[in-house]
């Protein structure tokens, strides 16, 4: 798997759980290095959109740009056909269902299918944002780790993170 399949997945994660994110979040879990990472692959998730951020390292200045699948642009593209095959192929009362009440292994064999369907990359930074790893549970003290060399990542679960009132 590719660090562009891992944003993939995650995002339609994001997307297609949104209905339930006011009782809590789901993660996408990947195994690199032999260990165990949570955070966001996408930078952030509005809507059908991904902010994404980038910095000028001359300026210091920081600048957010929204893309959306439906722009056809390269830094989505394998989101994109990704978007469309889980529109055309995955059963609408499954995609109901979820919305209501989240069956994590479904979820994840869905998503997974997916993935296995689509030839194309993204082009967004290969990155973790909020990054935490699990079998130690250390969290980075720099809100994005790098993903630029990893060379093989597996997706190997998704957890149900509760939001505190």
């Amino acid at each position: 798997m590719t660090v562009s399949d891992v944003q993939t997945f995650d995002y339609l994660l994001k997307k297609y759980s949104s209905n339930f994110r006011e009782q809590f979040i789901l993660k996408t879990v990947v195994r690199f290095n032999n260990e165990y990472w949570t955070g966001d692959f996408v930078p952030a998730v509005k809507g059908s959109g991904i902010s994404v951020f980038s910095l000028d390292s001359f300026s210091l200045t920081r600048s957010e740009k929204m893309i959306y699948p439906s722009d056809n642009t390269p830094e989505l593209a394998q989101i994109n056909e990704a978007n469309a095959y889980v529109e055309k192929n995955v059963n609408m009362e499954i995609s109901g269902f979820l919305k209501k009440e989240p069956y994590l292994p479904l979820l994840l064999d869905i998503f997974l299918d997916v993935i296995k369907n689509t030839n194309l990359s993204n082009e967004l930074p290969k990155r973790i944002y909020n990054p935490l790893r699990l079998d130690r549970n250390v969290s980075f003290t720099s809100p994005v780790l790098s993903l630029e060399e990893v060379e093989s990542i597996e997706i190997a679960s998704i957890i149900q993170e509760s939001l505190q009132n």
